[in-house]
């Protein structure tokens, strides 16, 4: 692994293998999973490697670290969760027998969902399994929590399911308390920092979002292929999707984005593959498959706001974008095995 810096970069670093997610932690360590398995922790502020981290043989997919926390959640092909805490020389490993595609933390970080295979498990922050929820409607693509940690949605053919965390020392429930139902293919849920809306990106070229919990309901359709990319902003105001090659910007302020339309913001050459939002300020980070990586500043008013303000090219398809906490840097892992930070 070897690190340089560009003239636009704050530094580069190279892995064997295409990067499947980036992923950087409150004490400036950036996680990246590879498709070959490994995930690897690197020095936040050089790009420096620290510590070898899991191994998912047949590829790593999934990052999550703790909110609040020192552990970094991992999964990939062989149906295992990785548990990596800085108290501990050595990751720890649960199975929980399904192709882990999505992680997710409780806001809280007590609770941990996996997507595998067909089943969602829950664990707790040590790794014991708390509740499984098997035979979902097909694999499941995606895992969230609603705002207060109490429910857990699992994205899938058919709408998303909510499940109820179950109070310490009760059994689960085995049947979802609420299914949020659609007929079509979601391949990931997003819920709004404030809990009112939840939105997924569709395999049918679309986006559907719904009020929770009244489950009032609109779609957003005929983007030219799938919705893989989509963001919510800190405000709960703003969200972006992809599908196309132009971001485009859905207002959910008021009464949401039904009857309006929305901005969009030209930038890429390709179809965007990954959006990220600053976490502490309004940028917005997209990528495509161009390989073209920009920072927007979508809330600027006048036209400056359809340029980025920043532009450079990562050399291949971008699989995932990351804010350092503090909001001055954005990580971004591609395909031809990069990593780069760029300065917001």
């Amino acid at each position: 692994m070897t690190t340089t810096t560009g003239e636009r970069t704050a530094w580069r670093t190279e892995v064997p293998v295409s990067v499947a997610a980036v992923s950087w932690s409150a004490d400036d360590r950036v996680a990246v999973a590879d498709l070959g398995g490994q995930v690897s922790l690197l020095d936040g502020r050089d790009g420096g490697t620290l510590d070898p981290g899991p191994v998912h043989e047949g590829g790593a997919f999934a990052l999550a670290w703790q909110p609040g926390g020192d552990v970094l959640a991992t999964g990939g092909a062989d149906g295992r969760v990785g548990l990596v805490r800085t108290d501990r020389a050595e990751p720890g490993y649960v199975t929980v027998g399904g192709w882990v595609q999505a992680l997710r933390w409780s806001p809280s970080g007590r609770h941990l969902a996996v997507a595998a295979g067909r089943d969602v498990v829950l664990l707790d922050a040590a790794g014991s399994v708390l509740a499984r929820w098997v035979r979902q409607p097909s694999t499941v693509t995606d895992v969230v929590f609603s705002r207060d940690g109490s429910r857990v949605g699992c994205a899938s053919y058919g709408g998303l399911r909510w499940f109820a965390v179950p109070a310490p020392g009760r059994s689960p429930s085995l049947e979802p308390v609420r299914v949020l139902a659609w007929q079509g293919s979601l391949l990931l849920a997003r819920v709004t920092p404030d809990g009112r809306w939840v939105a997924s990106g569709n395999q049918d070229a679309s986006v559907h979002v719904w009020r929770l919990w009244s489950g009032e309901d609109a779609e957003m359709a005929g983007y030219p292929e799938k919705v893989d990319a989509l963001a919510f902003d800190r405000t709960s105001r703003w969200m972006a999707n992809g599908g196309t090659t132009e971001v485009h910007l859905w207002d959910f302020s008021g009464k949401g984005p039904m009857g309006r339309a929305p901005r969009t913001l030209p930038g890429h050459d390709a179809q965007v593959s990954a959006l990220a939002w600053q976490p502490t300020g309004d940028l917005l980070a997209s990528a495509g498959r161009d390989g073209g990586l920009a920072v927007w500043a979508p809330s600027a008013a006048g036209p400056a706001r359809h340029r980025p303000r920043t532009r450079l090219d990562a050399g291949a398809r971008v699989t995932g974008l990351s804010w350092r906490p503090d909001g001055s840097r954005v990580v971004a892992g591609t395909t031809g095995g990069d990593v780069l930070a760029v300065p917001a």
